[in-house]
């Protein structure tokens, strides 16, 4: 049973890095398939199964994620300054 665990997680893993990378096909209204981005819900998924295994990131002020963070904060989210690497206010 722990191999066919391991193995539907590794499997699910390598589908959410698909869906993540290249998008995933859909049926759209005129019945023919068609190419879609990762939608909110994929990547909510692909959040949870990384949550669920305990893999987080350290955040440097010369990352993406922080990057990510100060662009959120602009649009009115408010993060605690000892969460924004490179923050003055958090040294």
């Amino acid at each position: 049973m722990k191999d066919i665990n391991a193995d539907l997680q590794r499997l699910l893993a390598l589908r959410m890095l698909e869906v993540l990378k290249d998008g995933r096909e859909v049926i759209g209204p005129d019945g023919q398939p068609r190419r879609i981005m990762a939608t909110a819900a994929d990547f909510n998924a692909i959040r949870g199964l990384l949550k669920d295994n305990g893999v987080t990131s350290v955040q440097t002020a010369d990352s993406p994620l922080n990057d990510l963070v100060q662009e959120m904060s602009k649009r009115g989210l408010k993060f605690r300054p000892s969460e924004i690497a490179g923050d003055e206010e958090a040294a």
